[in-house]
């Protein structure tokens, strides 16, 4: 019997699944199973330790990565075993619901860096699902960090970790185009960029430092960088994250009613 089968291969099933397969013991039994029979065997060409699945098999625990609208059929075919669920907005109680039966259960919410273990991944149990939880725990640290929460807090944990990146994405874009728009070379003004998003976010995880008091640090009074915060300030950059977390989690309390 496998010991955890990942159900979907796409973007993220996909990531996770290869990610899983690299850091995982050997003795521990992967397999992958999708309807789109070619991602999975794109996936197990390169990842020799994914047993490819030409159906649901038995396993200790099933990982369900398919879209939020077919999670209530996949979930309701499924044998026995633990439930991990990666779909935004689908709750542990309507995932218990389509489960039937007692059966354990954990929602994950990792972004997309998991692709490149450095992902970040918040992990919510339903009741007596502490086994399955330290097991999900482990599991998604081994493609970057994982943090339990309670699942109240999920949509709005998602709304800034599972849909950051593509805020940080959108601030690169920007710089480039600005860089580019003050002569700088676009190539040049990407790689100045990503690699000043990187340092930066490096800078403030090792040294475990307060954000702003790393950006106090870096801002000379009447210098260029105190003259850039104050027109980022005027023209509403806090307000507008603000604005943008809570359109996120807008979004996903709508993916659950849709469910």
């Amino acid at each position: 019997m496998l010991d955890l089968l990942v159900i979907g291969a796409g973007k993220m099933g996909g990531a996770l699944a290869a990610g899983f397969a690299d850091a995982a013991p050997d003795s521990f039994g992967l397999g992958v199973f999708s309807r789109q029979r070619a991602s999975v065997d794109r996936l197990a060409t390169g990842n020799p330790r994914l047993v490819a699945c030409d159906r649901i098999e038995p396993a200790r625990n099933y990982l369900v990565a398919v879209k939020p609208h077919q999670v209530s059929a996949v979930v309701g075919s499924l044998p026995p075993g633990g439930l991990i669920s990666i779909a935004a907005g689908v709750t542990l109680a309507q995932l218990s619901s389509w489960a039937g039966g007692e059966r354990q259960i954990v929602r994950a919410m990792p972004n997309t860096p998991v692709s490149v273990k450095a992902g970040v991944t918040a992990l919510a149990a339903g009741g007596d699902s502490t086994e399955l939880l330290a097991e999900a725990k482990t599991m998604f640290s081994w493609v970057g960090r994982a943090f339990e929460v309670e699942e109240g807090m999920l949509n709005a944990v998602s709304a800034i970790s599972g849909s950051g990146p593509a805020y940080l994405f959108l601030v690169m874009e920007a710089m480039q185009e600005a860089g580019v728009a003050s002569g700088i070379p676009a190539a040049l003004a990407l790689e100045l960029a990503r690699e000043t998003v990187l340092g930066a976010g490096v800078l403030a995880r090792e040294t475990g430092s307060d954000p702003r008091a790393l950006r106090l640090a870096v801002t000379s009074p009447g210098g260029m960088t105190a003259a850039a915060l104050a027109e980022l300030e005027r023209s509403g950059l806090r307000f507008a994250f603000h604005q943008a977390i809570r359109a996120a989690i807008e979004a996903a309390q709508s993916l659950s009613k849709k469910a």
